[in-house]
């Protein structure tokens, strides 16, 4: 291999040949430029199939159909040297029959990848065009092996591609897709192509005088066409992720600016909060509305989806909770108004969400539920955890939607854990979710602990569950409050 490469590379440079090469070599000097271009476009087809499948969108062919025309194309201009005949020690029958074979077969995929970017045409004329030549290379193929002869449909195959030529040029779609500006350049290749295609076929039919047959180095102008508009889409994808980042940036920046930026400070009461959204930016909510030194009401909403149409309802929440000030002490009232806030304005989505009002004076934890998990109230007196009552529908769907306050009363070194549901969800390597009694006993192990500890304790147990990195995203948004209460009464 080392020799030939050697010789092809003299070929190339003009060098002449020593008289001593052996018949192999002289071959691979002779067959030099053929043989680089055969190899060039092989290889570039065999990448242009590869980035499909790694693209992995079956709707659009036109990489795997171009590819393999390249890659059929690059292998009859080898199947054309004798350099090729000698390495295989191939007969010429062989080498004729397939020659005529990828001859019948190429102009198929070529006009694929026409219908692939252009479209199917005025009336579907391109995608007709490559059917036809789909049914022809049958039908060659048929002719050749009954008639014993390769190549016996050469001259219609020839007739048939200038026909189809034509038909690209003058079909409407070319011409609005040549003025196009981001498909210039690959048209122009295409036409390049198409003029060499086509005097190289006039050519075979021994219609014009010339002996000079150029359509591979169309191909090749063809394939860095295709190559300068690969990349320039890169660039522009690129350019395009980035702006995408810069507006994601925003919405996080926006997102964060909604949640509280601090815990209430109220004596007998200590809240600690964590929030981890499954994407840059995420439906989960949670706020507060402090009352006075004594009273305390705590949301926790989450909306369905996620990233930002989820942010995006997620500031309605934030909106919709800061209306309810005055209804604060009434947690189905609450859920109730922002019920009627959120009808006909969410789509598909909906929202779930827990209310719970903490009164200190009272020793009472009030919950009303709009379709979200219980919160969990862990008892010291008794080290047992219970779910708080209250059920109801979720919020943005119902019109008539009714909720419910129930009430509890708690005492000094009482917790509760509010969550949604991307905790009791979340899945382990064995792809078991969590589940709510793996929560609840990792709340009775660590109950002891203080509000900020604890929730911290939690999230180590969610993360050992699922595999991942304390405070790594799951794969939905989590969110976890522990409410503890210190001293009811102040």
């Amino acid at each position: 291999m080392r020799n030939i490469l050697v010789l092809a590379c003299a070929a190339a440079l003009g060098c002449t040949p020593r008289g001593d090469l052996s018949p192999t070599d002289a071959a691979v000097v002779g067959d030099a430029g053929p043989l680089a271009a055969g190899t060039l476009l092989a290889a570039a087809g065999l990448l242009a199939v590869g980035l499909f499948f790694l693209r992995r969108r079956p709707g659009e062919l036109f990489l795997l159909a171009f590819g393999a025309f390249a890659f059929f194309y690059g292998l009859r201009l080898l199947a054309e040297t004798s350099a090729l005949h000698v390495l295989l020690a191939a007969s010429s029958r062989s080498m004729e029959q397939l020659r005529a074979w990828l001859t019948y077969v190429m102009p198929f995929l070529a006009f694929l990848s026409f219908e692939q970017l252009l479209g199917s045409g005025r009336r579907s004329t391109l995608r007709l065009v490559w059917q036809g030549f789909a049914l022809f290379a049958v039908a060659a193929v048929v002719a050749d092996a009954w008639t014993g002869k390769a190549g016996s449909a050469m001259g219609v195959s020839s007739v048939l591609v200038i026909i189809g030529i034509v038909a690209v040029w003058i079909n409407p779609v070319f011409l609005e897709r040549l003025r196009a500006p981001g498909t210039r350049v690959l048209l122009a290749g295409f036409v390049i192509f198409g003029v060499l295609a086509l005097a190289a076929n006039l050519e075979g039919l021994g219609l014009v005088p010339w002996d000079l047959d150029l359509e591979p180095v169309g191909l090749l102008i063809l394939v860095g066409c295709l190559g300068w508009a690969g990349a320039r889409q890169i660039f522009a994808n690129e350019r395009q992720l980035l702006a995408i980042e810069n507006e994601l940036e925003t919405a996080r920046s926006i997102q964060a600016s909604i949640l509280p930026h601090s815990m209430p400070e109220i004596a007998g009461l200590r809240v600690a909060a964590r929030y981890l959204p499954a994407s840059s930016v995420a439906g989960d909510f949670y706020d507060f509305l402090e009352v006075d030194e004594h009273r305390l009401g705590v949301l926790v909403a989450d909306v369905s989806g996620h990233g930002v149409p989820a942010a995006l309802i997620a500031s309605m929440v934030k909106v919709a909770i800061s209306a309810q000030s005055e209804h604060a002490a009434e947690p189905a009232v609450v859920l109730e108004r922002m019920n009627r806030i959120f009808l006909g304005k969410l789509q598909r989505q909906f929202v779930t969400a827990a209310y719970l009002f903490v009164d200190l004076e009272r020793g009472t934890l009030t919950h009303a539920s709009g379709g979200h998990p219980p919160p969990l109230l862990w008892r010291r007196a008794t080290r047992t955890v219970e779910e708080l009552p209250g059920r109801g529908p979720l919020l943005g769907r119902f019109a008539e939607a009714r909720f419910e306050n129930a009430a509890v009363s708690v005492e000094p070194g009482d917790r509760v854990v509010l969550f949604t549901d991307g905790v009791v969800e979340a899945r382990g390597v064995n792809d078991e979710q969590f589940g709510e009694e793996r929560l609840r006993q990792a709340i009775e192990a660590h109950a002891e602990l203080p509000a900020e500890d604890l929730v911290e304790a939690l999230l180590v147990a969610l993360s050992r569950w699922s595999g991942t990195e304390r405070g790594e995203s799951q794969d939905d948004d989590v969110t976890l409050l522990v409410v503890e209460i210190v001293q009811p009464g102040g």
